[in-house]
């Protein structure tokens, strides 16, 4: 709050996506979603992740992964597994339907049911463990619904990293969500007098994209052939180059 005196109060934020990097990572919205979280939680909020646990993902950058309940919901059985990845707790849905065991994230024939399915059972979760989030914070097209679905007294924050996709979704969500935000101040501007944002422009704001310098450190990055700093930046990057 602006001109406010005294520390704000701790929140718990809940985050429902369908990509996170590095474990499932399409576009840039899996970036946002682990750069985010971890910057959140430096600001000493609660941050937790929630998402589909696919056949595809990389667990051997999931620590501590187990099982760690289930629950029914719409007559199916949904496991729900824990982990860490890159400091941020992360829970894992794996439901029997067998809809996020098709070797891919996007480009089923299903993807539309496939997230509409996966919105509702992600607020199902956060009702089974009986979990009461400050904010609800979706992401894109996949996870719109949860911003209209029942979610308790939570916030909601919707992110729109691409208008391409899914616009009817996304105005639907603009009409529920508290605020909303896209991936930088210009993005904001750009798509702010598009028919299913022009409504709602009040609740948009555009946060600029930042990079991990831990996960992008070039002195240290091991993917580099050579690593250079600020002072050597130059003769570095010519010789990656090479």
């Amino acid at each position: 709050v602006h001109g406010g005196a005294g520390e704000a109060p701790s929140l718990s934020v809940v985050h429902v996506t369908v990509e996170m990097a590095p474990i499932a990572k399409v576009g840039g919205m899996g970036d946002v979603v682990t750069a985010l979280s971890r910057a959140v939680q430096e600001r000493g909020h609660a941050v937790e992740v929630i998402m589909p646990k696919y056949d595809c993902i990389d667990y051997s950058e999931v620590d501590f992964l187990e099982r760690v309940s289930a629950f029914e919901w719409g007559g199916c059985l949904v496991e729900v597994w824990s982990g860490i990845v890159q400091d941020v707790p992360v829970k894992f849905l794996h439901p029997s339907n067998g809809l996020f065991d098709v070797g891919c994230i996007y480009g089923h024939y299903n993807d539309h049911d496939r997230f509409t399915f996966f919105s509702h059972v992600a607020l199902a979760c956060l009702d089974h463990f009986r979990s009461e989030p400050d904010v609800i914070h979706c992401h894109d097209w996949p996870t719109a619904p949860a911003t209209w679905l029942e979610h308790g007294q939570a916030a909601t924050v919707l992110t729109i990293h691409n208008l391409h996709y899914g616009a009817d979704r996304l105005g639907q969500a603009m009409n529920h969500a508290d605020a909303a935000t896209t991936v930088s101040p210009t993005y904001a501007r750009e798509i702010q007098d598009h028919g299913c944002i022009q409504a709602n422009r009040h609740k948009l704001s555009g946060v600029r994209n930042g990079i991990d310098p831990r996960a992008w450190d070039p002195l240290v990055d091991p993917c580099l052939p050579v690593h250079y700093s600020s002072t050597s930046w130059s003769e570095g990057k010519r010789a990656c180059a090479a």
